[in-house]
């Protein structure tokens, strides 16, 4: 994000309401009888850059996972991807800073939230700043076409191939 998006962002704050939540996390699923639990649980509730790209090495193991709990994600997705999580019961497990081990017979999945926007909140800009950025793009291009017709419309009159009469 650049100071042209965040200027734009603190100008049209209303524009960018979150109308779902976002959620930044990290999880793993492995199959239930995984030899190393005990190591990988260890592993992942340390956090620690060391600790997650000694994960990462360990990732042919792992069922499915991600590890990037700096982007913010849609829930719709943490839902997709965690199915012992459902709508019924997020409350109880959305919570910023808390762990997960949750079971069920696709395997063992490992789940921490890092943390939560909720529906109606204000987005952040590194959600938006896509949308921000073609956006402003797009009032460039609209900004530079107005000023050809504009050129060509002066040079036509100057010119005298075009007369407009009062």
């Amino acid at each position: 994000p650049n100071s042209e998006t965040r200027d734009y962002l603190q100008q049209h704050r209303e524009e960018f309401i979150l109308n779902e939540d976002l959620i930044k996390f990290k999880y793993l699923l492995v199959d239930q009888t995984y030899s190393e639990m005990d190591k990988v649980n260890r592993l992942f509730q340390d956090g620690s850059r060391e600790s997650l790209k000694e994960l990462e090495d360990m990732a042919l193991g792992f069922r499915n996972y991600s590890f990037n709990d700096s982007i913010w994600v849609k829930k719709s997705t943490l839902l997709e991807r965690l199915t012992p999580v459902t709508a019924l019961n997020e409350g109880q497990y959305l919570i910023p800073g808390r762990s997960w081990k949750l079971e069920d017979s696709l395997g063992v999945y490992l789940l921490h939230i890092k943390d939560v926007l909720r529906r109606g909140e204000q987005a952040p800009l590194t959600y938006v700043n896509p949308t921000i950025k073609q956006i402003l793009r797009n009032q460039r291009k609209l900004a530079y076409i107005k000023k050809i017709e504009k050129e060509l419309l002066d040079d036509a009159i100057q010119s005298n191939r075009l007369k407009i009469n009062p």
